[in-house]
């Protein structure tokens, strides 16, 4: 008897359960039906328990198929239309506006949204400041820079804090003086006026312009870093005449016809005279002992007077011209047997002009 609703309830189900454990049933029948009865699951727990049926296929079993409509031929098919047409062309943007990619719309130029699509580029960093050092060897002028990156620059670059002709600290120069700076091939640096004016007054007593200090000949990369620093403050400076230097004392200019020119042709050539060999006949030349190729001149018309301008030009060291590794012919030289096959007299005058022409001849 459930004393709370008056009612029977069984005493293995769970009002039943429920009133023993509070105490309000003590008989000693239920205690012992609890005790043999088993615990009754919910109806639903005990449904999931229970296996489901094996399902039996019929092998004779076909499934049902939908009938296939009638199709046209191609040319009588209607166009599907598609599930999501694409969009018309837009419109294009108002002057002072262009359309944002992402959200297709038109932004206005310079507001927020379009400095964000569009950062502004990273400031200019000097190239000062991972530039590498002026390889050994080779010369370059000072950049228009202010003074620190000057100062950097010559700490990279100058082997001496001093200017290597005044003696003065490169540090207590002036901004003008610091761009006007130079740094010659061994490595010192020194002030452009300073190094142009040595050049000048070398090259008036007939010398061959030299390092300051040193006896080394100044190169062709001084010459320029010399002009390049130069134009800064004088646009019309060029650089002083530089007197060539000569040739190996044992090379010689020879002037013949021998087998390789001909009886047309006279060979004009530098000799090694240390490859010469004397014989029975005289002295042979091989084609080895060559330093200089000039190429050849015509016998015909006569040109005595063209070729004492030859050897005057190459006693003032005028016919070669230094350069990197060697020497090179100056004034059209070589010329070959080619060139001399139509208007040869017009060439010959050309020729004898321009020696005659040239300072000191």
């Amino acid at each position: 008897m459930n004393k709370r609703t008056l009612r029977c309830v069984l005493p293995t189900g769970r009002v039943g359960r429920e009133l023993y454990a509070e105490g309000d049933v003590r008989n000693a029948e239920v205690k012992y039906a609890l005790n043999l009865a088993p615990y009754r699951m919910p109806r639903k727990t005990r449904r999931n328990l229970y296996q489901p049926r094996p399902q039996i296929q019929n092998p004779y079993h076909v499934p049902y198929q939908a009938p296939l409509p009638y199709q046209l031929p191609y040319q009588y098919q209607r166009p599907i239309p598609a599930l999501f047409p694409q969009r018309q062309t837009r419109k294009a943007c108002p002057p002072g506006y262009e359309r944002n990619e992402q959200t297709q719309r038109c932004i206005k130029i310079g507001a927020g949204t379009y400095k964000k699509l569009h950062p502004a580029p990273a400031p200019y960093v000097s190239p000062l400041t991972n530039s590498d050092r002026i390889a050994v060897g080779l010369s370059g002028a000072a950049p228009m820079e202010e003074k620190e990156s000057i100062l950097q620059w010559v700490n990279k670059n100058c082997k001496f804090y001093k200017d290597s002709i005044t003696g003065k600290n490169i540090e207590d120069y002036d901004l003008a003086s610091l761009q006007n700076l130079v740094r010659i091939h061994d490595g010192s640096c020194t002030l452009a006026s300073k190094l142009n004016d040595r050049i000048v007054e070398q090259h008036k007593a007939n010398k061959i312009a030299t390092l300051p200090y040193t006896n080394a000949h100044m190169t062709l990369g001084d010459f320029k870093a010399v002009k390049e620093a130069m134009r800064r403050t004088v646009p019309g400076y060029k650089i002083p005449a530089r007197r060539h230097i000569p040739p190996p004392p044992t090379w010689k200019l020879y002037i013949a016809s021998d087998n390789r020119s001909g009886p047309e042709f006279i060979s004009i050539l530098y000799y090694d005279i240390i490859k010469s060999r004397s014989t029975a006949t005289g002295v042979e030349y091989p084609l080895e002992g060559i330093r200089v190729d000039l190429g050849f001149l015509p016998v015909t018309p006569s040109i005595q007077t063209l070729l004492d301008l030859i050897q005057k030009a190459a006693q003032a060291n005028k016919l070669l011209s230094p350069v990197a590794g060697g020497w090179e012919p100056a004034y059209g030289f070589p010329y070959s047997k080619s060139y001399w096959s139509t208007d040869r007299s017009t060439k010959i005058q050309k020729l004898y002009k321009a020696l005659s022409e040239s300072p000191g001849l």
